[in-house]
């Protein structure tokens, strides 16, 4: 953060005709212990604008950032974004809608003040004598992915004027490092007063690059070369911060850039990108197919396939519901001789094999007999890694397996004692981590198994809940959001005579939005599982309201 404030892209080898900035492109990355661990991200394809506030004289207007703010919201809207657009608006209006909304970009333009007794107090001008301030940004729940804060520092020329000069790209630098610390992907911030002209085609050659789908580094190159003039500095007053490689959502059928690659991790950031966004649910399988394979063939072309990569791809097609490409890709990231990965590589590797074995099964492509050897192949890798470090997640993996293995068998008492098995492993995940998933699994199983209602599970299902409640606001991940379902559903099995109908709804509400095929799938199987356990206890209240709930969702995947 120190070396923040210090103009970088000013620099220039006397021998080159061109700034460094200009010519071979900078962008700034922040190294920082700070960052936010937990990061809401905006999954929505939303954007905000605020330019020119209203001031009511305190300074003056600024025509310019007018200019700037309908410029950007034209192009977000023109890109198929949800903008809201405040120019000329007043403080209220602006504080109203920025803290309880969720944006995934925020573009600023207008006045910014740096004030250097306390940087997180510095901030836009937003009215007579108010900020929107650097601290108030940071305390954003739901982080959006790219801010461009236009701000220039407005100080009065004086004797004291060199010093003001070094303040103005001291608010730049104050900005940029603390959105990244929240988590922020990329920011773009101004460091001093810039010619409005070039400041309006930087960012229309900047966003237009962005939405080509050119990452962060090759358009803010772009445009600081599409502005680059020894008449005025503005092309150096862009402090870039962030992660070179960062890309906006969009269908790469759409885009206007060749896919070529330099470095593997472009392509690992790309891959990263489809992963994040597949969660959205606006993705058809063939075009994420077709994505995956032109990113692929980029790879081939560049030569610069990696394990991280492989590992990626495989992630992919799990969450995109086709676990024979996820099995076989991590079956090549596991097979290559004196390859290096992560002993969570092959925990998600025995974890798709188990996943795909369901899958198989119900498709009727493979024998009975030829899964239960995978599975039980699978629960011997599983209890290996358990031998060698017990952790919560892996006895979750070893109950997801039994589970499954419970559901192909044929033979009852097979069954009985895979779905023993199966919630005996879970508990002992609940007993190592407290978490709600395993708690929820264990506790559906063992009411059924049991049909015993146990005043201890009751309790902790209650205390899960209401903690659960409090928070739900914040979350924007689906197997968070999925937990108070599950919760519920333990609700029902203790309850029998509760209607499902909030069950439902919530899962209607949350598949909407968010979630992959992968993710979805995985809730039907356990709703399965579920009817198949109180099929084999003839237990018909409960089987009835589990398949209602299954025939309600079904549809949605």
């Amino acid at each position: 953060k120190e070396t923040a404030k210090y103009p970088w892209e000013l620099l220039k080898d006397q021998n080159d005709s061109l700034p460094l900035s200009v010519n071979a492109g900078m962008v700034r990355q922040l190294s920082s212990e700070n960052t936010r661990k937990t990061i809401n991200y905006i999954l929505a394809g939303k954007a905000l604008v605020i330019a020119d506030p209203i001031l009511d004289g305190f300074v003056q207007q600024l025509p310019g950032a007018l200019k700037e703010g309908n410029l950007a919201s034209n192009i977000f809207e023109k890109n198929g974004l949800e903008c809201k657009k405040l120019v000329n608006s007043n403080s209220l209006d602006i504080l109203t809608a920025i803290f309880p909304n969720k944006y995934k970009i925020i573009h600023l333009a207008g006045h910014g003040e740096f004030n250097a007794e306390s940087p997180m107090n510095s901030g836009m001008i937003i009215g007579n004598q108010q900020y929107l301030t650097t601290a108030q940004l940071t305390q954003m729940s739901n982080v959006p992915e790219f801010v461009f804060v236009n701000c220039c520092y407005l100080g009065s020329m004086d004797n004291e004027a060199e010093s003001k000069f070094q303040n103005r790209y001291k608010f730049a630098a104050n900005i940029g490092t603390e959105l990244i610390d929240i988590g922020v992907k990329a920011v773009i911030a101004a460091g001093w007063e810039v010619n409005d002209t070039r400041a309006l085609k930087f960012a229309e050659v900047f966003y237009n690059a962005m939405f080509d789908g050119y990452n962060f580094g090759e358009s803010v190159l772009k445009a600081r070369k599409e502005i680059y003039t020894n008449m005025d500095n503005t092309w150096g007053a862009y402090q870039c911060y962030g992660d070179p490689f960062y890309k906006f959502d969009i269908n790469q059928s759409q885009s206007k850039k060749e896919l070529t690659y330099t470095l593997a991790e472009e392509a690992e950031y790309d891959l990263i990108n489809l992963k994040n966004n597949l969660d959205t649910g606006g993705y058809s399988y063939d075009a994420t197919l077709q994505h995956m394979n032109n990113i692929a063939d980029a790879i081939k072309k560049a030569k610069i396939r990696n394990n991280i990569i492989t590992e990626l791809e495989a992630q992919i097609y799990a969450e995109m519901g086709d676990y024979d490409l996820s099995n076989a890709k991590y079956e090549a990231l596991l097979n290559v001789e004196n390859a290096d990965f992560s002993l969570k590589s092959i925990e998600k590797y025995n974890n798709i094999l188990t996943k795909k074995c369901v899958i198989d099964f119900e498709k009727g492509s493979v024998k009975n007999s030829d899964l239960l050897i995978l599975l039980d192949k699978a629960i011997k890798n599983i209890e290996a890694l358990i031998a060698f470090g017990p952790t919560a997640e892996r006895y979750s993996y070893l109950a997801s397996a039994y589970k499954r293995k419970g559901y192909i068998a044929e033979d009852i008492n097979v069954k009985l004692a895979c779905y023993l098995s199966a919630s005996e492993n879970y508990k002992l995940a609940d007993s190592i981590k407290e978490d709600s998933y395993p708690f929820s699994n264990w506790a559906a199983l063992d009411l059924l198994l049991t049909n015993k209602l146990d005043k201890k599970i009751a309790n902790k299902n209650k205390a899960y809940l209401e903690k659960l409640d409090h928070k739900n606001s914040n979350y924007n991940n689906f197997w968070s959001l999925v937990k108070k379902n599950n919760l519920m559903m333990v609700d029902l099995l203790q309850k029998p005579t509760i209607d499902p109908k909030d069950i439902i709804t919530d899962y209607n509400r949350i598949w909407n939005f968010i979630g992959t095929k992968g993710k979805k799938i995985a809730e039907l199987e356990q709703l399965k599982i579920l009817i198949d356990v109180a099929k084999l206890k003839e237990d018909n209240t409960r089987l009835t309201k589990l398949k209602e709930i299954l025939e309600q969702l079904g549809d949605l995947v």
